[in-house]
């Protein structure tokens, strides 16, 4: 039988993903944008269809859509394999048959995925695992690995830091069967310092750092609040921000019937103010939301100020014959109800108050978290982000966040001192300067 080959050679980030991913059965493969990553998985799948020890092996290639996915990979399917005797390619289901074994390799969108449940695969490719659902993996792709004891390899670039293939990423470093691989565009030599300054120049920094040096974002241009956020951990008004007995503390709500309910727990300190807790939980009642208040003054020490609740605190449903308010204020908490007012009134009143926020990194994390990956939702028809923030996990955090702002709060300031000039030496982190000397206001 006359010897076939492959018209492949690999480079050496390509030649390093082949070897891993004969040491580990999972394998995690963060590369820059031109490393040639795509190439090289398609030759993984490729190799699994032609030579895996099982009947019919199959194997599949996974991008985020299945017309994107036929962009990448198709046409390299397609050349690759084209030398192989009585191969067949189904240009409709996006598949190459191999006659000899009876192998096929094929191509899907994570976007219409389910028709692979109860698929058993050999190989699986997940490219851009990023923009997959955050489901996909777990509930429909990895039991397709297992009744063949199957393999896969993820490859793509980091989004940001909680997205599901950058945690992927990192659990990989310590899981059994698992591998992984990360290889920054300024260490690789496959691009040209000319190619890389060129990409750059019309980049933005956050872009160019996270396509090509894989650098995991806080924020992206999605983010609402992202770069005030950024700004806040640059200025180091998120760190250690303790309660001060000495001021009362306020509250700021978001309701939610199923979804989450949050608060966030503020003293107005200054010209600042001090987020020094974070509470969010569902299911619970009116009642059981005031006993966390009693509960958080017990532990801590509050001594309650004003509670400020979005415009729904007060509204009767035809579920209830009294509002959120009537409840809270049997049980003695009695809420100042902010005006409903525009989701992009609300969010350009956080932008402008957020400078003047200070946050406990401990206590408020789940809080801050939610500030920065509050995000428009995509729309995918016209390839841009709406102006609608997308409703998720994130949302009711900022929702709450937004009451806070909204609610128009005043900084407690000297008649003859300008806010921009206290907050020059205002300074409760203590970092550098004597606290108490900072800290003298009436």
């Amino acid at each position: 039988m006359p010897e076939i080959l492959i018209s492949y050679k690999p480079n050496p980030v390509q030649a390093r993903i082949h070897a891993l991913a004969r040491e580990h059965r999972f394998l995690v493969a963060a590369c820059h944008r031109g490393a040639g990553k795509s190439l090289a998985a398609i030759n993984e799948a490729l190799d699994a269809a032609l030579f895996t020890p099982t009947p019919a092996p199959r194997a599949s290639y996974i991008g985020p859509y299945r017309n994107q996915t036929k962009l990448i990979a198709w046409d390299y399917l397609k050349r690759l394999a084209a030398v192989i005797p009585g191969v067949d390619f189904n240009e409709t289901e996006l598949r190459a048959d191999f006659a000899h074994n009876g192998g096929r390799v094929f191509l899907a969108g994570a976007d219409g995925c389910d028709h692979l449940r109860g698929v058993h695969l050999d190989m699986l490719v997940l490219d851009e695992p990023a923009f997959h659902p955050p489901t996909v993996w777990p509930e429909v792709l990895r039991p397709t690995l297992g009744a063949r004891q199957g393999r896969a390899l993820f490859i793509g670039t980091f989004l940001e830091k909680s997205n599901h293939f950058y945690q992927t990423y990192e659990k990989a470093g310590s899981l059994p069967e698992w591998g992984r691989l990360l290889v920054k565009a300024s260490e690789s030599g496959i691009l040209t310092p000319a190619e890389l300054a060129s990409a750059r120049s019309t980049m933005s920094e956050e872009q160019y750092a996270r396509e090509y040096e894989l650098e995991p974002l806080a924020i992206t241009e999605a983010s609402i609040f992202g770069k005030w956020m950024a700004q806040a951990w640059k200025d180091n008004r998120i760190g250690h921000v303790g309660f001060d007995p000495r001021f009362d503390v306020c509250t700021a709500w978001d309701w939610g019937r199923r979804d989450l309910t949050v608060c966030w727990f503020f003293q107005v300190i200054g010209p600042a103010f001090h987020f020094v807790d974070y509470f969010a939980a569902s299911g619970l009642t009116v009642p059981d939301y005031m006993d966390m208040l009693k509960e958080k003054k017990r532990e801590r020490g509050y001594s309650y100020g004003l509670h400020f609740g979005p415009h729904d605190t007060e509204t009767k449903t035809i579920h209830a014959e009294s509002s959120i308010a009537d409840e809270a204020a049997e049980h003695g908490v009695f809420f100042e109800v902010v005006p409903r007012g525009t989701k992009a009134a609300g969010i350009n009143k956080v932008r402008e108050v957020l400078p003047r926020c200070w946050f406990d990194a401990e206590r408020c994390e789940e809080g801050i978290t939610a500030l920065e990956q509050y995000k428009y939702t995509w729309d995918p028809a016209l390839g841009v982000f709406s102006k609608e923030p997308q409703h998720d996990k994130h949302s009711h955090g900022a929702d709450a966040f937004r009451t806070f702002a909204m609610a128009d709060v005043t900084p407690l300031t000297t008649a003859d001192t300008k806010v921009s000039d206290c907050i020059i030496a205002f300074n409760p982190l203590r970092r550098g300067h004597d606290y108490e000397e900072l800290h003298r206001w009436p």
